[in-house]
Order: structure tokens, then sequence, then C-alpha cells
């Protein structure tokens, strides 16, 4: 059976509209859940809403039988996928959102001397990934109804903080 391993990626940064229905196929049994949808709070909110499809699980099973698990020819393969779908030069797959962020602060060459403002609200790794680089790092405040950082509260931050490079 041939599979492409990266199917999904064009289906993910579709827009929704544009997005493959999922195939038929007979149900597959629900997995345990912790916490059963309809016994959730009102005010949960989810972590995220993955689009995992068969092809997906296929693609992994077919790399975990592989020789290669970490460095082989399908992270080649899915960076230049990746390169192609978003217009890049290049991409570089990391092994986690923090190893990203660390490597694109590096990049850009923060360090001493530079602030990096960040949302109040977010993942530790968005302050901490370059701060291991030495720059100042400045939270900005978040819109209590969206927990996004608004326009307004990057000016706040800047008007707080001494503009350095």
């Amino acid at each position: 059976m041939a599979i492409t391993p990266f199917a999904s990626l064009s289906k993910i940064l579709a827009p929704k509209s544009e997005k493959t229905p999922a195939k038929a196929a007979a149900p597959a049994p629900a997995p345990a859940s912790p916490t059963p949808p309809s016994t959730l709070s009102p005010s949960f909110l989810p972590y995220g809403r993955q689009c995992i499809e068969d092809d997906d699980i296929e693609a992994v099973v077919a790399v975990l039988r592989g020789e290669l698990l970490t460095t082989g020819p399908v992270v080649g393969r899915f960076e230049q996928e990746i390169a192609a779908l978003t217009g890049a030069h290049e991409a570089i797959a990391c092994s986690s959102g923090t190893a990203a962020l660390y490597m694109a602060a590096r990049a850009l060459g923060l360090g001493l001397g530079h602030t990096i403002i960040v949302p109040a609200i977010t993942f530790t790794a968005t302050a901490s990934a370059p701060h291991l680089l030495g720059p100042e790092i400045v939270f900005a405040d978040v819109d209590p109804e969206t927990g996004l950082m608004r326009a307004s509260d990057l000016e706040a931050a800047l008007a707080r903080t001494p503009l350095r490079r």
C-alpha cells in the first residue's frame, strides 16, 4: 500500500471550507476518555482540535516500522513539503515547539540588550525558550474575553519597556 505521509498537511492548512471530508469507513471504537465531553464544564477550554485520519495513522506506523525513526527520509520530505506549502526556502523539523522557538530566537540574533514582549496567557516556552539567550521578557495583558493580546496591550507593554534593539 502506498502511503503519502503528509497528505493531511494541505487539509490542515486549507481554509475550513476546503477541507476534505472524512472517509466513510466502519466506525472504530471510541477510545476511553478520562472525562466524557458531555460532563465538561461550559467554561472548559480545549487544548486543541485535531484532524487525524487513517492515512495519518498509517504514515506514522510506516515510520515506526522503518529503520530510521528520527532522522530518516521522511523527515527530509516533511521539511520539503512544509517549505513548499508555506513558500519558505527551507524548513527545519524540531522535536518540540520549545526547540523551534529557541531556534527562531537564535536565528534572529536575540540576546542581551533585546526585549521580547509576549502575551501573559501563553505556553511557558513562549517566554522561556528565548530567555535562554538573554533578552528581557516582558509580559503583556490580554483580552479577558478572548485570551489574546490586543494592539492596546502591546502598546501598554511597549510604554513600560525601554526599547532596545
